[in-house]
């Protein structure tokens, strides 16, 4: 397809659209709670998430069918540095080699914001994976490697909204990171 004002307003026409089809979404829960480092162990996936079976969060986030926006919150004292710079260790080979999200030089690290993701569904699977309980090749926090020996303090925090809109989990994401502006993690789009 070739490029021409009309496509070009065929576009924005689109956009617009969607836009205002996301006046239109339902949040269906805002819902917080503190991550417990102390009852993470070091364990493959399938033993951590026997443990987790009775724990109440999990048991609620195990529940949710639609979409989800979610993000982490420092509620510790740490600088943004000194995080950034222990998460960047388990990069390394001498680490595991973990996939990690990405880590831009910032400007600032003042949020308290540590990530801000999505998941159109699984969003317990998806929290274990930034545990650190899935492959050390899928992108995650990895938090069980870096985050409980900085004695670190984080509260995950979580949108579910309806799905009736296709792009408005794309657009409620980006506009929570352009709010936040997170630590780490690559801006959404």
């Amino acid at each position: 397809m070739s490029f021409s004002p009309k496509n070009l307003n065929q576009f924005i026409n689109k956009e617009i659209d969607t836009l205002n089809q996301l006046r239109k979404i339902s949040v269906f829960n805002f819902k917080s709670f503190d991550l417990d480092f102390s009852i993470l162990r070091n364990y493959k996936a399938n033993t951590v998430m026997k443990e987790y079976h009775d724990i109440k969060y999990y048991i609620d986030l195990k529940k949710i069918k639609n979409p989800v926006i979610y993000f982490f919150k420092i509620e510790s004292d740490h600088k943004g540095e000194k995080i950034v710079a222990s998460l960047k260790k388990i990069k390394t080979p001498v680490h595991q080699g973990r996939h990690c999200p990405k880590i831009v030089q910032k400007e600032s690290y003042e949020s308290r914001i540590l990530y801000v993701g999505s998941v159109r569904k699984n969003i317990s699977s998806r929290l274990l994976q930034h545990l650190g309980y899935g492959s050390e090749k899928t992108y995650a926090l990895q938090l069980i490697h870096w985050a409980k020996r900085l004695n670190l303090k984080l509260s995950f925090n979580y949108i579910e909204i309806d799905n009736k809109c296709p792009k408005s989990l794309e657009y409620l994401e980006e506009a929570i990171w352009n709010y936040y502006k997170p630590l780490v993690g690559k801006k959404p789009r």
